[in-house]
């Protein structure tokens, strides 16, 4: 009788992470753009706070997106910049355009700064070495060219919280009494927090937005509960430190 011959282990197949597709990164942000506007108003007293705000939120998601989507982002580390004009375009130009008909000047918004137009024209500029026609912007941004036309003879002016507000961003009241320096200081250490535990700190403590339950956070970024409070407490530890910094 033949001796069976000795099991040789098999090697483990190594499967590689499957890389999200830009489709799929495009549907992750336009799902959280309700909430990641939010983050935009509380330390914005002025009409160019808003603005800085505005973008600084945009940003923001698109750091989260990089932290949650590491393998998608490391694919397609050139798509963050079109993420931040995917955030500006869906959540007020296509509000914008909408106004349109009546609004055809739109020289009532100072819309340059807060559409995609100004940044996707940099990119532009960088490809193609020149400034580009209004028709290729269009297409770039996937907009009408009459309303390209419209937000390039838009004033600069940048839009007022009310303006903003009817456009159709959720804009949260600010009720905090704290001092003007202490706002600014606040303001900055949060921003000085790693992703995730800044957006977490800001949705919980109404930092820039209105307060969202652990629940809610946990749904929107698709994390357990208990993985929110524990990043919110190690967010926490953080902010004291750099507050202490001064």
């Amino acid at each position: 009788m033949a001796e069976s011959l000795p099991d040789v282990p098999r090697r483990p197949v190594v499967v590689a992470p499957e890389i999200p597709s830009r489709d799929a990164m495009d549907a992750y942000i336009v799902a959280r753009l309700p909430l990641a506007a939010r983050l935009a108003h509380r330390f914005a007293d002025d009409e160019a706070g808003w603005s800085e705000c505005f973008q600084d939120a945009c940003l923001g998601l698109v750091e989260l997106v990089r932290h949650l989507m590491p393998e998608a982002m490391a694919a397609e580390p050139a798509h963050a910049e079109a993420l931040v004009v995917l955030a500006m375009r869906h959540r007020l130009v296509n509000a914008l355009a909408r106004r349109a008909v009546s609004a055809p000047s739109l020289t009532d918004f100072g819309v340059r700064h807060w559409v995609g137009v100004q940044p996707m024209r940099r990119v532009l500029v960088r490809r193609l070495d020149r400034e580009p026609a209004p028709d290729e912007l269009a297409a770039a941004l996937g907009l009408p060219l009459s309303l390209i036309h419209a937000l390039l003879a838009a004033t600069a002016r940048p839009a007022s919280l009310e303006d903003l507000a009817s456009a159709g961003l959720e804009v949260a009241e600010d009720h905090t009494s704290a001092a003007e320096a202490e706002r600014v200081h606040l303001r900055d250490a949060v921003r000085r927090l790693p992703q995730p535990e800044r957006f977490i700190i800001q949705a919980q403590y109404g930092i820039g937005m209105s307060r969202v339950s652990v629940l809610t956070l946990a749904h929107t970024l698709a994390m357990a509960p208990r993985r929110i409070i524990a990043l919110r407490r190690h967010g926490l530890a953080l902010l004291r430190a750099l507050l202490l910094e001064g």
